[in-house]
């Protein structure tokens, strides 16, 4: 009988206005953090029915559950800390409420992009502990930017999730609940089967993320990428923390960021955003410059330049994995994923497991397009299973079957399937949650999906509230999106 020992959820973007776990006021004008999403509610009740079904039927196990999180869990890049603070917890309050028997034993937190900061925080923590520890006043190593990705006595602990824990504080059946963070890979290992399963957000299979190694081979030509994943985020850290998870904090800047990233989604509002930045630049450097040629001209030609340099930035920012919507992963994504497990991942792994396991899942987020499948990478023997859990964010004004949300379960054994949440449906009445798992066909499922099958039929009441209630939310919050950009083609 298999136990549902690992529950993984990723781009739940708390605080975020097109994330469906975020609740709306009515009318549909902006966010309220201080209430629960519907959508939340159900998707919390949903599973600790379903964990609780699974207890049952586990021969009365007290083994609880650990709680996975893979990055953009509070969305810090678009919107305030606070508000993304405030949204983690109304899911806390309804996932372990404080008058029920909570169900999970830690939670194991990856951040992403979108949340990058909450590994900064744990990594500076780490290390004023370290600095704190030493007796003297000698040589202090370096900051380190990684974890190890497997958990053993011999290492030093995983960091403690600082920020999240004490998120926890207020509550007291959860003031010694334990969370913490690994980066950017976190790896379970089962020796019995020489089955390795590993969690990473995603984002390092996107060039977007490895910006600042990509220029510096562009200036040293006969330089290469790291091949250690420390290295590769410590080129990259800095550009991504920014970016990506300190710009929604910046005040009244954050907000024109935020409208700004909804723009570059819309070609209209996008054109006339990037005609106004250039034709502004333009003015105010032309002021500067002294030339024979009239200054209208002047105006013009570097107007022209910029918005072509502007639109080729643009262009990369809108044509990340997310926004592909003829396959689950484009052929862009497949040379990512690629390059990031053979080579940064493949080190890691060599190095902490001195070996290739037999049976590898590899589990990521990021692009929102939940997917399951078997894949060949030269560095691994066998095929590789390949989970991507989607995202919660609503991205196109009109239904994107290809967008949807999963979560991904694994046993004891390691064994994963996948539980499909949600796709995006022209009509309610398609919305349904489903058991999927990664398979070639040639072997039979898993025990784990074949006992997750059967714990949704025992709980299929409140999977089809669910469903009901996660339609109804994507249309809701598909029509804030409207309205967003109505807004922003009015400006």
């Amino acid at each position: 009988m298999s136990h549902i020992r690992h529950i993984c959820l990723s781009d739940l973007h708390f605080g975020q206005g097109d994330s469906i776990l975020t609740c709306l006021n009515a009318p549909l004008s902006d966010v309220n953090v201080n209430s629960e999403s519907p959508a939340l509610i159900a998707l919390c009740k949903g599973l600790r029915e379903l964990l609780k079904k699974n207890r049952e039927e586990s021969r009365g196990s007290e083994m609880k559950t650990t709680l996975i999180l893979t990055g953009d869990i509070l969305e810090i890049a678009l919107t305030t800390m606070n508000e993304a603070a405030m949204g983690f917890r109304r899911f806390i309050e309804h996932l372990m409420p404080e008058h029920e028997e909570n169900l999970f034993d830690r939670i194991l937190y990856v951040p992403g992009n979108h949340d990058h900061h909450m590994w900064e925080l744990a990594r500076e923590t780490q290390y004023v502990n370290y600095v704190r520890a030493q007796n003297t006043p000698g040589y202090l190593g370096k900051p380190w930017h990684d974890t190890p990705m497997l958990e053993k006595k011999d290492r030093l602990p995983l960091p403690e999730g600082y920020f999240i824990k004490n998120l926890l504080q207020c509550y007291d059946h959860l003031k010694d609940f334990e969370v913490s963070v690994a980066y950017p890979n976190l790896g379970l290992y089962n020796d019995a089967h020489q089955r390795c399963v590993i969690f990473h957000h995603g984002h390092f299979t996107e060039p977007l993320y490895l910006l600042m190694s990509e220029l510096a081979t562009m200036f040293f030509p006969k330089r290469t990428q790291p091949d250690e994943i420390g290295e590769l985020e410590l080129e990259n850290f800095a550009w991504i923390d920014f970016f990506w998870s300190t710009m929604g904090r910046s005040g009244e800047v954050g907000d024109m960021v935020e409208n700004i990233y909804i723009s570059l989604g819309v070609e209209k509002a996008r054109d006339k955003l990037l005609e106004n930045l250039a034709k502004s630049l333009a003015e105010k450097f032309s002021e500067h410059l002294s030339s024979a040629l009239p200054r209208k001209y002047i105006v013009r030609a570097m107007k022209k330049a910029m918005e072509k340099f502007f639109q080729k930035t643009a262009d990369q920012i809108v044509s990340r994995e997310r926004t592909h919507t003829s396959s689950p992963l484009s052929s862009e994504c497949r040379k990512g994923l690629n390059r990031y497990l053979n080579v940064p991942l493949r080190t890691q792994m060599k190095h902490e497991l001195g070996l290739r396991p037999k049976d590898l899942t590899f589990v990521f987020g990021h692009t929102h397009k939940p997917y399951q499948g078997k894949f060949s990478f030269e560095e691994y023997p066998g095929l590789v299973s390949v989970y991507n859990m989607g995202g919660w964010v609503i991205e196109k004004r009109t239904p994107s079957p290809i967008h949807g949300a999963a979560a991904v379960l694994l046993d004891e054994d390691l064994n994963a399937t996948s539980l499909r949440l949600y796709n995006e449906a022209e009509n309610a009445g398609e919305y349904e949650v489903r058991v999927e798992e990664a398979t070639d066909q040639t072997v039979p499922a898993n025990p784990l999906t074949e006992h997750v099958g059967s714990l949704i039929e025992k709980t299929s009441g409140a999977w089809r509230e669910f469903s009901r209630i996660t339609a109804e939310e994507v249309e809701k919050h598909r029509e804030y999106l409207r309205y967003r950009v109505r807004k922003m083609k009015e400006i």
